[in-house]
């Protein structure tokens, strides 16, 4: 009996559903990347990189958790082009090829989103369900709220996609 031959077995950096795959980084690379994304989780964090009482602290900090001085200038030069690239409150996220914005999302719709939960928590105590592990903090969302739509992608009824007028409808205008 003759053996049908095996596909090669997939490789993690370089096969994917989006293109070629992450490239491989050491360990070392991805505490560098973290100290530099929770540099930037701080806010301002733009205008604390130039204070050099700051930049010593976290300096001092950065030599104790165990990286070298030219690890840490390193992020600091990486600080210096993220501010570059940055514009108003758009700038590079902690995660690679993501950009975030913490002040696009107008002050109007977060209050009228909090209005819309304020309704989903108004329910009495014992018809809670609370989601499981969360000290009774967070409530499980309704089933249909747990995806996010995706344009010209999401199912609808029986697999057939969202048409796209359908869901702008419900999306706020500029």
């Amino acid at each position: 009996m003759k053996a049908r031959p095996l596909p090669p077995f997939p490789h993690p950096f370089l096969r994917g559903e989006y293109g070629t795959g992450a490239q491989p980084r050491t360990l070392v690379e991805l505490e560098m990347m973290r100290l530099s994304g929770f540099i930037r989780g701080r806010p301002l964090w733009w205008e604390k990189r130039l204070k050099e009482e700051i930049t010593s602290k976290w300096r001092k900090e950065a030599l104790e958790q165990g990286f070298t001085k030219e690890q840490f200038d390193y992020v600091l030069a990486e600080l210096e082009h993220y501010d570059s690239l940055r514009q108003g409150g758009l700038q590079v996220s902690a995660v690679d090829g993501v950009w975030q914005a913490d002040d696009w999302i107008p002050q109007e719709l977060i209050n009228a989103l909090k209005v819309g939960v304020s309704k989903l928590e108004a329910v009495h105590e014992h018809e809670k369900d609370w989601h499981p592990g969360t000290d009774q903090v967070t409530f499980p969302p309704p089933p249909q709220q747990r995806f996010s739509l995706l344009r010209n992608s999401s199912g609808f009824g029986f697999g057939s996609p969202v048409p796209v007028l359908l869901c702008s409808a419900h999306l706020p205008q500029d």
